[in-house]
């Protein structure tokens, strides 16, 4: 049971970096990424975008420039709002509350009907009544 359980998390956490790499690649080199965005800018001199590509670490190669962001991701330390400056981690912070009420109730309102029409769909198995529930659950899946 033990080595079944430390083989799902290993798959686990290899998924997890596999996934967060794809994203961070794909995102990278997408058009609309921040150099794009210094390179159209003309508000600002060539000084100053270069210490930003620097400030940013956007000179680095891209898989250095992942282990920097994955380091700092396990800390929790999601850099700071190019908005506001304000880190990002309180922003987070600050929505949770709401997210998870969203959550909440939108997991319990799932739970009270999907058993509620479970039911109702066994009572009334092979019925108009049955056709009808099974049809709205795959619809809506």
């Amino acid at each position: 049971m033990i080595k079944l359980l430390i083989k799902k998390l290993v798959i686990l956490i290899l998924t997890f970096v596999g996934i967060s790499f794809v994203t961070f690649v794909v995102i990278n080199i997408s058009p609309g990424k921040p150099q794009d965005v210094l390179d159209f800018s003309t508000k600002i001199s060539y000084e100053a975008k270069q210490r930003l590509v620097k400030l940013y670490g956007l000179d680095k190669p891209i898989h250095i420039r992942y282990f920097e962001w994955f380091k700092r991701f396990i800390k929790l330390d999601f850099g700071h709002s190019f908005k506001d400056g304000k880190p990002v981690i309180k922003k987070i912070f600050a929505r949770l509350p709401a997210t998870l009420l969203l959550n909440v109730l939108s997991i319990s309102f799932i739970f009270i009907f999907g058993c509620l029409f479970g039911i109702l769909a066994a009572m009334y198995q092979n019925k108009m009544l049955d056709k009808i529930i099974s049809l709205f659950v795959f619809l809506g899946y």
